[in-house]
């Protein structure tokens, strides 16, 4: 066992769970600062700019440095002396490691459940775009993360964020002009991108920068909001990256539905896939059974319009299909 398993090993014993991951070759420095019998090191670990912040916020940064010393000089007692001399926690961007934030062992509240996940990011002054997203997504099986609405007062703010952050399934970001001074926005797409999520650049009057222009983009600023919803919904059930994962989330919405007008409204959202797998209408046709709510006349018929236009067999004989108003199609 090497020396930085050994000490990732004592720090999980430990319970710190959150920053032994980033304890390896690639986040690690050991600067010689005595040469005597054979050296004395002071360390340096890179982690994400997220979590040290978080850390920092929380007043347990120096708690981290001193265990992460505390587990050298452990790992090292088969040297006879203490080779280190101290520890510090160094912010990077670049920092590897699987994210394993002791914050999330409770499960976040602020997504609706059932829901897809996507954190919109954005500048305080852009707050209400991104409400109104929020509440346009929701119509469409989106559950989105708005830190000035989703962050309770009695909540560290900063835990909130990144609980958001490695739970979320998507990211969308609102380039306004201001946006390149911000570094939580620069952090927020930095740590989605890491987790190799898909970011959604929204463009409100600025072009997307460095890393932000890796994201796909949306001109937005003469759209209406309703319109810039539908375009992140068709991205959505388009990009490898979600595709599956979105339109599975709406069709298991549509099989738990507990009242009709629910179920016509996921149908409705199913209808608007963009080149649906056929492999979903047949998950569909699977566990329809197993929800009797929806054997009513109306959802029946309305599903086998939708099967009918896919070119697969209708489950029953269909009937006339109900408006659905409250969509932004």
């Amino acid at each position: 066992m090497n020396l930085y398993t050994t000490v990732r090993q004592l720090l999980l014993n430990e319970g710190y769970d959150d920053i032994a991951p980033f304890i390896r070759e690639e986040n690690v420095e050991e600067v010689k600062v005595d040469n005597w019998n054979g050296g004395i090191y002071e360390i340096s670990v890179k982690v994400p700019v997220i979590l040290f912040t978080s850390w920092k916020k929380r007043g347990v940064l120096d708690e981290r440095s001193g265990q992460v010393l505390e587990a050298f000089r452990d790992a090292s007692r088969d040297s006879g002396y203490d080779v280190y001399q101290a520890a510090n926690i160094i912010p990077s961007d670049d920092a590897k490691g699987e994210v394993n934030m002791s914050i999330l062992a409770e499960e976040p509240t602020f997504w609706q459940r059932g829901y897809y996940k996507m954190f919109i990011s954005h500048l305080t002054d852009d707050k209400s775009i991104a409400g109104d997203l929020k509440r346009i997504l929701g119509t469409l099986g989106i559950s989105c993360f708005v830190a000035h609405e989703d962050i309770k007062p009695t909540k560290v703010w900063q835990d909130e964020i990144v609980k958001a952050l490695v739970t979320a399934d998507a990211l969308c970001v609102i380039v306004s002009p201001g946006v390149v001074n911000s570094e939580w926005c620069d952090q927020e797409v930095g740590f989605a991108m890491g987790r190799d999520i898909l970011c959604i650049s929204l463009m409100y009057g600025a072009k997307p920068y460095g890393i932000l222009g890796m994201s796909q983009g949306l001109q937005c600023e003469r759209m209406k909001i309703k319109d810039v919803a539908v375009a992140i919904f068709d991205i959505l059930c388009t990009n490898n990256k979600t595709k599956d994962n979105y339109t599975r989330c709406v069709a298991d919405l549509f099989l738990q539905s507990t009242d009709t007008d629910k179920a016509l409204v996921w149908l409705k959202v199913i209808d608007h896939f963009k080149n649906p797998e056929k492999s979903l209408f047949e998950y569909i046709r699977t566990h329809f059974n197993e929800n009797a709510l929806l054997s009513d006349r109306i959802v029946l018929g309305n599903l086998n319009k939708i099967l009918e236009r896919q070119g697969l067999p209708k489950m029953v004989t269909k009937t006339k299909e109900v408006d659905v108003d409250d969509l932004p199609f």
